[in-house]
């Protein structure tokens, strides 16, 4: 049976980066029962992902030897990881799906459940345009609007410093625009705010509000055929601090009530507006609204 509230996660040293990741994957369900079909045989670690997002009624010493299992499998596999530094939340998500993705019932399946943005560069002195990229987590600069539609053509345009960067075709890199699509509409959607620029002294964190609401609609055409969906939001991670520390926390829905997540602390959002912190949030998380996911 489902509990009333959810369980909080323990702190197992600098690990807030990871509690409040591995507790929207808790309530991210498509993503908990695609792991149930696909996870690998036992102490996997698809497993013990599994253990942790599954098992919410668990004595809280047994939640913090798995946490601190899952966390030393990281950094056992990808060199890059350091449990033990204060991480980006949204680089940990990349390493537990890279390494997700080498379990081999996990291969070419694990990105099913995340968006595809192809970021291209057109070039203004001969005008052809490169495909450079492919994420996982959507990106969007930190800017003083609403965020209740997205446009899939247009997600993002930049101007590209001059001699950052030279076109493919003709060598020169006076006049590039990079320009971010959404290629389709996935079953859920991340959006991280991007809100790391450049000052005068170097990178500071931009505490520019960016609002949100409970619902993002999503627009674009492909193939002549016009594409429309809503999405709902489920789950926010929040970063309070700066780039020399800081913390990160959750809300995520359950059963329609919104709780915010701290570590092993937990309590429900009697407010809104306790979930819509338009200068903390940093991870928007949503899902494609009356649709279920076939796995």
């Amino acid at each position: 049976m489902e509990p009333s509230v959810p369980v909080g996660l323990p702190s197992v040293g600098q690990t807030c980066y990871a509690n409040c990741m591995l507790q929207v994957l808790r309530y991210t369900d498509p993503f908990v029962k695609f792991l149930e079909k696909h996870a690998a045989g036992k102490d996997s670690f698809s497993d013990i992902l599994l253990e942790i997002l599954k098992n919410k009624n668990k004595d809280i010493s047994e939640l913090k030897q798995d946490i601190c299992h899952l966390l030393v499998f990281l950094e056992s596999i990808d060199e890059t990881f350091n449990r033990n530094c204060s991480n980006d939340c949204a680089s940990f998500l990349h390493v537990l799906l890279d390494t997700l993705g080498r379990d081999d019932d996990m291969k070419g399946n694990i990105d099913l459940f995340f968006v595809e943005v192809f970021d291209e560069i057109e070039c203004g002195d001969c005008m052809k345009v490169d495909e450079i990229d492919m994420q996982r987590i959507l990106g969007i600069h930190s800017t003083a609007y609403i965020f209740k539609v997205l446009n899939m053509d247009n997600l993002h345009e930049e101007l590209i410093e001059k001699g950052s960067l030279k076109c493919n075709h003709c060598q020169e890199g006076n006049k590039l625009l990079k320009r971010s699509k959404l290629c389709s509409c996935p079953p859920l959607l991340m959006v991280q705010i991007q809100r790391i620029t450049h000052g005068e002294n170097g990178l500071i964190k931009s505490t520019d509000p960016f609002e949100f609401d409970l619902t993002l609609n999503v627009q674009g055409c492909r193939e002549e055929n016009r594409i429309e969906e809503t999405y709902e939001l489920y789950a926010v991670v929040y970063h309070v601090g700066d780039l020399e520390g800081g913390h990160n926390f959750c809300a995520v829905r359950h059963h329609l009530e919104w709780y915010i997540c701290d570590n092993d602390r937990v309590c429900k959002c009697e407010d809104l507006e306790d979930v819509l912190k338009f200068k903390e949030a940093y991870i928007l998380f949503y899902e494609r609204r009356q649709e279920e996911v076939s796995l």
